[in-house]
C-alpha cells in the first residue's frame, strides 16, 4: 500500500492524467460488502451519506432507493443493479467500509489533504450518470466491476483540454480522446479537466472515486492573501508610514484584523468565490437535484 500511496503522491504533484501501478495493493469490495454498503447507506442518519439516481447529467427523481433495494440480497445484487432504471451514486462510503477508510487515512497522512469516497453504479449504455463536466477536486478512479469508456475533449492542438474559470462550450461537438478503464484498473484524473464516462450496452459498471480535496486547500491561502491585501488597502495610510524594520507591526495589524473577522462570513465569502470563479461549467453535464451540490 505504501508504494501505491507514493505513486498517487507523485501523480498529484505532476497533475497528469495517468494509469497508476497498484503493485500488490487492491481495494477489495466483495458482493457481500457492496450489499452491506447499500443497506447501510439507506439506514444512515448521516446527511453526508446519500444515495441518488442520475441519468445523462440530470437528477432522476423517480428512483426510490428504499423501495428498489428493500429485498436486495448478495445473491441478487448483480441482477438488481443490472436492472436499475438509471445510474446511482452513493456518497462518503469510506464511512461504511473499513478498508476504504484506511486508504483515505493513509492518503491524508501522506498528503495532508482530506479524501472521501463515492460509489458509482451504471447499469448500461443510455443510463449514464453525467455528461461532460469537470471537478474541483483531483479524482482517483478504481473500477470494481465491469468496464467503462472515458472521454476527454481536446482542442485543435490535440492537447488534453483543461478548463479555465468560466469557460463554457458544447463539449459534445469537440473531438475527444478516449480510454477504457477495465476491472481493477486505477487512474488519476487531475482537477479542472473536462470528462465524461459511459458504460457499454447491457454491461453493468461499478467504480469508486477517491476525491482528493487539494484544490480547495490551495484556494484557501489565495483567498486569505486577498483578504490581507484588502485589509492593507484599507490601512494604506498606516502601511505607508512604517518602514521595513516595522514590518512586524504591519503583520500584527493584519493578524489582529483577521482575528476580528467574522469566520462564518469569511467562509461564506470563500465559497461564493469558488462558485463564481471556479469552474462554472460544473452545472453543465450534471445536476444534483434541489441542493445542486458541487462535490463529485
Amino acid at each position: 500500500m505504501n508504494n501505491l500511496i507514493d505513486n498517487i503522491s507523485k501523480a498529484i504533484s505532476k497533475q497528469e492524467l495517468k494509469r497508476l501501478d497498484m503493485g500488490e495493493a487492491s481495494f477489495k469490495v466483495t458482493l457481500d460488502q457492496l450489499t452491506d454498503i447499500i443497506h447501510e447507506t439507506l439506514k444512515s442518519k448521516n446527511q453526508n451519506i446519500t444515495v441518488s439516481g442520475y441519468k445523462d447529467g440530470e437528477f432522476f427523481p423517480d428512483f426510490k432507493a428504499e423501495e428498489y433495494f428493500s429485498n436486495t440480497k448478495t445473491e441478487t445484487i448483480i441482477r438488481d443493479l443490472s436492472n436499475l432504471p438509471c445510474s446511482i451514486r452513493l456518497t462518503n462510503i469510506q464511512l461504511l467500509n473499513s478498508e476504504l477508510k484506511k486508504v483515505c487515512l493513509s492518503l491524508y497522512r501522506k498528503l495532508d489533504i482530506p479524501v472521501t469516497v463515492n460509489l458509482y453504479i451504471t447499469p448500461g449504455a443510455g443510463k449514464n450518470c453525467f455528461t461532460f463536466h469537470a471537478d474541483t477536486q483531483d479524482t482517483l478512479i478504481y473500477q470494481l466491476y465491469g468496464r467503462k469508456k472515458w472521454f476527454i475533449p481536446i482542442e485543435e492542438k490535440k492537447e488534453v483540454f483543461s478548463l479555465s474559470a468560466g469557460y463554457l462550450t458544447d463539449f459534445e461537438k469537440l473531438e475527444s480522446n478516449s480510454f477504457e478503464i477495465e476491472e481493477r484498473d486505477f487512474y488519476y484524473l487531475p482537477h479542472c479537466i473536462v470528462h465524461k464516462a459511459e458504460a457499454y450496452e447491457n454491461e453493468l459498471s461499478i467504480h469508486i472515486t477517491f476525491a482528493v480535496l487539494n484544490s480547495f486547500k490551495s484556494m484557501i491561502p489565495i483567498f486569505i492573501n486577498d483578504e490581507m491585501e484588502r485589509l492593507l488597502s484599507l490601512n494604506k495610510e498606516y502601511y505607508e508610514t512604517i518602514n521595513s524594520e516595522s514590518s512586524k507591526k504591519c503583520l500584527d495589524l493584519i493578524k489582529n484584523k483577521l482575528l476580528e473577522t467574522d469566520t462564518e462570513n469569511l467562509n461564506n465569502q470563500f465559497w461564493a468565490r469558488i462558485n463564481k470563479e471556479r469552474l462554472k461549467v460544473l452545472k453543465i453535464g450534471r445536476h444534483y437535484g434541489k441542493d445542486n451540490m458541487m462535490m463529485d
